[in-house]
């Protein structure tokens, strides 16, 4: 029993003093492939890996004087790296947040650190083609809104100008937020010119009334377009008089005399507002009869509207008279003579058939 004991015994020190005689050896060897470590990392550039090893020997050998000022030297360098990084990691998001996508990139494959590594190859492999890919969208999308926006305003402008066959190519190439605002010009055009051709051959059928109307009607749409229609609507006035104010059936025509163009020209300067034009006109008129009276009535018509322009008061009251007198000639010149009253305001006629009291 005493010898089992002493074997045992004489074991236990046996592997006691191995291990007093190995553990030298194997922190020696670690010492060794830890300063490798930390010198092949330096020579590599791979501060945090040199300053890993370094610091992590310096625990190993608090006596070992160059690995603990390798540990500081290295702490240093990678606390400077960071902030490097950090500063690089700022700019990068700054240039992408600003569109400028290749200096961003430029900025983030400058991150050389672990600590921001990951991040910047996130920035770099997702955040900014994401979002190159969406200014891209943005960028066709205001070019072709930008361009709409041209066409709309190039149709506008020569809708502006009565230059309708060139507008309406542009206006319907229109798309985007300018189609409502395009279509309701191409609808005004289309409204316009129908109206026009309209009056144009009713005119042409003896239906001055009628054709007067559709003129009328286009001018509503738009009251510089072309055809000359104030030219257009008094001249079917003075058609539409010869027939006493009577409706026309569609056979019945009114020739256009010669000497009719001063009584045309001044009802038209008339609906123009023009009024001194118009009674200059029709004062040069030297016709007879029905013709006659529709310029007498105009006269009058001019002289009142420029009487309610004034206000209609005292000191206007001359050109009150003088609409009077001119209404009274008219009912001379023409016995029955009825002005047209389609293309006549009611307040003018009020006072015409006051005229007749």
């Amino acid at each position: 029993m005493r010898r089992k004991l002493s074997a045992h015994i004489d074991t236990a020190l046996l592997l006691v003093l191995c291990v007093l005689l190995i553990a030298p050896e194997a922190q020696a060897n670690k010492k060794k492939d830890l300063l490798k470590k930390a010198q092949a990392a330096e020579q590599a550039g791979d501060s945090e890996g040199a300053w890993s090893a370094y610091c992590e020997l310096s625990r190993e050998d608090p006596k070992d004087e160059q690995a603990r000022a390798k540990c500081a030297e290295f702490s240093q360098r990678s606390q400077d790296a960071d902030k490097k990084d950090a500063a690089m990691m700022s700019a990068g998001e700054q240039a992408l947040a600003q569109n400028r996508f290749d200096e961003a990139m430029q900025d983030f494959k400058a991150v050389v650190g672990r600590s921001y590594h990951d991040q910047a190859q996130h920035y770099l492999n997702a955040i900014i083609p994401q979002a190159q890919q969406k200014f891209a969208a943005e960028q066709q999308r205001l070019a072709a809104e930008a361009k709409n926006s041209q066409l709309f305003q190039q149709g506008r402008d020569a809708y502006k100008k009565n230059e309708f066959e060139k507008a309406k190519p542009l206006l319907s190439a229109v798309t985007g937020d300018n189609t409502a605002n395009a279509h309701n010009v191409l609808q005004q055009i289309d409204d316009y010119t129908k109206s026009v051709n309209e009056g144009a051959r009713l005119e042409g059928a003896g239906s001055y009334a009628q054709a007067i109307e559709r003129y009328r009607r286009a001018l509503k749409i738009k009251g510089d377009g072309p055809g000359n229609l104030r030219q257009k609507i008094a001249s079917a006035t003075v058609k539409l008089a010869q027939l006493s104010g009577k409706q026309p059936e569609a056979s019945e025509k009114q020739p256009q005399q010669a000497g009719d163009q001063p009584l045309i020209d001044g009802i038209a300067a008339f609906y123009t507002g023009n009024y001194q034009q118009a009674e200059e006109r029709l004062s040069a008129y030297s016709g007879d009869g029905s013709r006659k009276a529709l310029a007498l009535f105009y006269l009058g018509a001019s002289t009142l509207s420029r009487y309610f322009l004034a206000g209609a008061d005292d000191k206007a009251k001359d050109l009150y008279n003088q609409a009077m007198d001119k209404f009274r000639e008219a009912r001379q010149a023409a016995a029955g003579f009825s002005p047209p009253q389609q293309v006549i305001s009611p307040r003018i006629l009020a006072v015409f058939n006051q005229s007749g009291r």
